[in-house]
């Protein structure tokens, strides 16, 4: 079942979604229908733009997640478990979600039942992925549109393919926070990133004059590589210091004051990130400082919902915790779509959220 068949009549999308959920105990609540670029496949196959779907369902068994611990190491491999189940019954089916080719996603806002009950949690699936290979930028401009207008806005970058081949930077949304929030700072900021990466949103902001100092983290050793030996030099031109940690996010040295964090890691790993170092990473900011953090694509706010606890009380999953919510660490709390993507900027300094929201000259989520 090709692309154009399924767009051409929905109802057989539906079908199958609706006989795939009902063996998990849930009912579609209902499907919402987008399109957006398809970044994250390089080069995107057919017309480069991503049909995406994105599946409200609710699920009876209040479980199936499971029940407590961390997110990241408890919660988010049971719900890539399920995604792991939707991806090959789609694929029976001559579906295609995954894969170099693909040309539309599968998104899944899951729901519980309120009146539900708590069984078996599904078992743990996880595909490790991590930053491995660099596209350099004139690649990237011949081969998609998307990343040749952020390079034309930006300045010169290169793109970041994983071990599964999937295109995770250069980060359209954190760069185009970054160098806004940059720009309302009278002096030169400083920065702390998580998921450095290929230098992307480092190097735009230094390239508008606007970068001080630099602290950076990535897990991947070939990205920490490239960095040293790519980015710093560079940096170095602009006479910034910097420096790179290679290891996880939970484990860099938290020691600094600066102006603006960053947080470029993986959706997922967020919750348990802000839950663990929330309160120390308020502490590294200065008065005046800002976090912004990617959390999702703009067909998938699973993981924003959570961070920002926009789901009701009554609603909640047993597993959930007020710790993964930003509102618990910063009082101003604000969501953006930039460059097709979900940023969350937060600050305890009401003079920097004005002007935050002055520069952001567009309508602001709620």
């Amino acid at each position: 079942m090709n692309l154009e068949k399924i767009l051409n009549n929905p109802s057989l999308l539906v079908k199958e979604l609706e006989n795939f959920f009902s063996k998990y105990d849930a009912t579609v609540l209902h499907i919402q229908e987008g399109v957006r670029d398809n970044f994250e496949r390089f080069p995107a196959p057919g017309d480069g733009i991503l049909h995406f779907f994105t599946i409200h369902a609710l699920f009876s068994n209040k479980g199936i997640f499971g029940i407590e611990g961390d997110y990241l190491d408890e919660i988010h491999p049971r719900f890539s478990f399920l995604y792991s189940k939707l991806a090959s019954y789609l694929k029976k089916k001559g579906i295609n979600t995954i894969g170099p080719h693909a040309q539309f996603a599968l998104a899944i806002i899951p729901y519980v039942d309120p009146k539900g009950s708590v069984k078996k949690s599904l078992p743990k699936y996880m595909r490790k992925s991590r930053g491995q290979t660099i596209i350099a930028s004139k690649n990237l401009i011949k081969g998609s549109p998307y990343y040749a207008s952020l390079i034309k806005n930006y300045g010169s970058f290169v793109g970041i393919a994983t071990n599964n081949n999937t295109i995770v930077g250069p980060d359209g949304g954190l760069i185009a926070a970054a160098c806004k929030i940059a720009s309302t700072f009278d002096k030169k900021i400083s920065l702390l990133e998580f998921g450095s990466g290929g230098g992307s949103t480092t190097l735009a902001i230094a390239r508008i004059n606007k970068l001080a100092t630099y602290i950076g983290n990535d897990f991947s050793r070939e990205m920490v590589t490239y960095f040293k030996e790519k980015v710093i030099p560079k940096l170095n031109s602009y006479t910034i210091e910097s420096s790179i940690f290679l290891g996880s996010c939970f484990e860099m040295p938290l020691e600094d004051k600066v102006d603006l964090i960053s947080v470029g890691v993986y959706y997922q790993a967020q919750p348990s990130l802000f839950e663990k170092r929330g309160n120390k990473l308020v502490r590294c900011l200065n008065p005046s400082g800002v976090l912004i953090a990617q959390s999702g694509m703009i067909e998938d706010r699973f993981i924003t919902n959570i961070l920002r606890n926009t789901v009701p009380q009554r609603n909640q999953w047993p597993w959930y915790k007020q710790s993964y919510c930003l509102n618990k660490y910063f009082r101003y709390v604000s969501e953006y779509i930039l460059e097709q993507e979900i940023v969350l900027v937060a600050t305890n300094n009401y003079k920097k959220y004005c002007q935050i929201r002055k520069v952001f000259n567009f309508r602001k989520k709620n």
